[in-house]
């Protein structure tokens, strides 16, 4: 079954990834077997485990993406003329619960209970 794309036909793209399953002629050629997709979901979890990508998606988004929607929408208008918000740079701190005290409390980690 011939592809489009030339990297692949030739090999060079799924030559270059990690998974055995990924190199192997039947690749090129067929769709995999049950046993072959299964140890492709295998490999999958012993590379970057089952929630790996969600949290480099969520650090990506914090670390880079929030800044940039910031930046696209850095001034906001109030009804007072002349009168406007500018944001700048943003930043994301560690989680803090903020009591009716005037404690707060930095938590490094979520407990059952605690409340965020």
């Amino acid at each position: 079954m011939p592809m489009d794309n030339p990297d692949i036909e030739h090999g060079k793209m799924l030559d270059s990834v990690s998974i055995p399953i990924l190199r192997s002629k039947r690749a090129y050629t067929a769709f995999p077997s049950s046993d072959d997709r299964w140890e492709l979901v295998r490999a999958f979890i012993r590379e970057g485990g089952l929630v790996r990508h969600q949290i480099d998606s969520f650090n990506d988004f914090v670390e880079k993406k929030l800044q940039e929607i910031v930046n696209e929408n850095n001034i906001i208008e109030t009804e007072v003329k002349g009168l406007y918000i500018k944001l700048e740079r943003i930043e994301v701190g560690k989680p803090r619960v903020r009591e009716q005290t005037p404690v707060s409390t930095f938590y490094t980690q979520w407990r059952p209970g605690s409340g965020i």
